[in-house]
């Protein structure tokens, strides 16, 4: 089944979320009611999914998704508080594979078949 331009949209707003800089990230955090690592879990899903659906996403979009998702799972055992988002280098590094990860997304919109977008 062919994912609709909602579930895509979704998931272009978790690459999103995750390019932010970290003010941003936790002030969504503390809006949304959910722990940072709420980024970390809506890139591991979208990756879950987005690896099964090879024909909607290209490799543009599914290997710095990978990337950023081994990142964050490299992270697992870091320090999640808000100090470190603010400085952590491997945050750094996610919010820039994250960025790459939502401006490739264009790229699954156009792959698409037209019953999509119903």
């Amino acid at each position: 089944m062919m994912p609709s331009t909602a579930l895509l949209d979704r998931f272009r707003g978790y690459a999103e979320i995750a390019s932010w800089d970290a003010g941003r990230q936790l002030a969504w955090a503390r809006r949304s009611g959910v722990d940072v690592d709420e980024i970390a879990l809506q890139i591991d899903d979208f990756h879950g999914y987005a690896v099964t659906r090879t024909e909607v996403f290209p490799e543009s979009v599914l290997s710095p998704l990978s990337e950023l998702n081994a990142l964050f799972g490299a992270m697992a055992r870091d320090d999640w508080e808000p100090a470190a988002v603010r400085l952590s280098p491997r945050w750094a590094a996610s919010r820039v594979l994250a960025a790459s990860v939502a401006e490739q997304m264009g790229d699954c919109y156009r792959l698409l078949p037209d019953e999509a977008w119903d």
